[in-house]
């Protein structure tokens, strides 16, 4: 029935005829016209004002002097090494940049960018992805020659599942076992036996392998777990590229901070022999000094000496002060176990050869 009415519609609906429009008048045509053109120049007005307000273009940035684009990279990144900002304020800690996160987002807007930032972004080396981080100054020298500072801590307490890095064991164990010294082999050697070791050994093996490879190196701030085992046996690896200046001079490393670390007296002496050093710092350090080190009087260039409650003996520090040439700050606390009466007699006598270029003393004794 409703297809029989459908069939019997249909034909009336084709015949339904609808009645014509008349034409719009001319003058309604014009004022249309001329509607529509100004919409458009507004529209393309605001686009334009717009575009202008909101992101500044990248060529006008691009067509800025090298220099100032620099600074302006390195002001984004920020600065990723703290030094002594007077001789009031010892360095105590080597701060790691705030901005990287901004610095890397830009570094990726074009290659001019990628270039000026890449020195920032490799300026500091701390906490993270150190073997990945090592794995590339091991393989691409250019990165590594922006290392300038580093910051590390032998805790076994956070080791990574290093079966994850067995890629970067293989590319430094190869890489330094192509060295003709003795030493880097036994390097070498040290990275694979150490490798999943503790007690600090695999963090030390990769502390000494990233000094190899930063021959721009200016700041180390190394921190020592108490959990290492032994710490009077616990011998470190990584002063001996230091010592032999192998395979580069470290003739740019002015700063060394140490805070809760066992250290030999002889790591003390070494690093006194560099003539770049300016800072040295010790906080609750654990000197040892069964081994007896030669400090000639006034040899080392060290200009800010800070011994914060480190356990040794009275002669060891007079020692260490005596053999600072230009000593501009110092500054010690100790408990009065430490000195007596008679070492307090002799550090006002070293301390007053040095009047002429002392600009700060710091000296603190804590009664037991």
């Amino acid at each position: 029935m409703f297809r029989e009415l459908a069939e019997t519609e249909s034909p009336q609906s084709e015949n339904i005829q609808v009645p014509d429009r008349e034409p719009p008048s001319d003058t309604f045509k014009q004022s249309w016209a001329d509607v529509s053109s100004e919409i458009q120049e507004q529209s393309a007005t605001k686009k334009n004002q717009s575009s202008q307000e909101r992101s500044p273009s990248l060529n006008c940035l691009e067509g800025l002097p090298e220099e100032l684009l620099a600074d302006i990279v390195s002001y984004a990144g920020e600065r990723s090494l703290s030094y002594l900002s007077s001789a009031r304020t010892p360095l105590t800690e080597i701060v790691c940049p705030s901005g990287i996160g901004t610095l890397y987002s830009l570094s990726l807007t074009n290659r001019l960018f990628h270039r000026l930032a890449q020195p920032i972004l490799y300026h500091h080396c701390t906490r993270g992805r150190r073997f990945s981080y090592l794995r590339t100054l091991v393989t691409n020298p250019q990165l590594a020659r922006y290392v300038k500072s580093i910051k590390f801590s032998l805790d076994k307490d956070r080791y990574p599942d290093l079966s994850k890095y067995s890629d970067t064991k293989k590319i430094v164990i190869d890489r330094m076992e192509k060295y003709d010294q003795e030493f880097n082999f036994l390097a070498a050697q040290y990275m694979r036996d150490h490798w999943n070791g503790d007690q600090g050994e695999t963090d030390d093996a990769a502390l000494t392998t990233i000094l190899m490879h930063a021959p721009s190196i200016e700041a180390i701030s190394i921190r020592y777990s108490h959990d290492i085992g032994n710490p009077g046996k616990y011998q470190p690896r990584w002063i001996e590229p230091i010592k032999l200046r192998f395979p580069h001079s470290f003739d740019k490393l002015k700063i060394a901070v140490f805070d809760h670390t066992e250290l030999p007296l002889q790591t003390i002496e070494i690093l006194l022999q560099l003539p770049s050093l300016q800072t040295l710092n010790m906080e609750w350090t654990n000197i040892h000094d069964e081994h007896p080190a030669d400090f000639a009087p006034q040899s080392s260039t060290v200009q800010h000496l800070g011994i914060i409650m480190c356990p040794v003996r009275a002669r060891v520090l007079l020692n260490l002060i005596e053999t600072c040439k230009t000593l501009r700050s110092f500054m010690f606390e100790q408990m009065d176990d430490y000195c007596g009466d008679r070492a307090l007699h002799d550090f006002h006598a070293i301390l007053d050869r040095h009047n002429e270029t002392l600009e700060s003393v710091r000296f603190i004794i804590y009664d037991t």
